[in-house]
């Protein structure tokens, strides 16, 4: 299990793939609450301190997400919509080809 002193602000949190799902406001009990600011629905969310496999480069890295696993949350959800883009942003994302 992850220290929760070893949380800091701001830090991103990032799928198991290391895409982006959010940043890191702090941690509250056993949750790490997310910021509001990019969130499609302008609410804060939540995720058990459970869901973190690891801290590395200075991001707190999922374990792959189940969807709506105690969260409330799916990948879709998180991918295309908490920073209100529409697809994941990420290390690996690739645009499609338009023609």
């Amino acid at each position: 299990m992850i220290d929760p002193a070893e949380i800091q602000e701001q830090m991103a949190v990032v799928d198991s793939a290391g895409f982006p799902i959010g940043t890191a406001l702090g941690v509250e009990g056993d949750l790490i609450r997310l910021t509001r600011a990019g969130a499609a629905d302008g609410v804060s969310h939540f995720l058990p301190l459970a869901r973190i496999e690891r801290i590395a480069d200075g991001r707190l890295w999922l374990r792959n997400i189940v969807p709506d696993e105690g969260t409330g949350l799916n990948p879709e959800a998180l991918a295309a919509g908490y920073h209100g883009q529409g697809a994941p942003r990420g290390p690996a994302s690739t645009a499609a080809d338009p023609e």
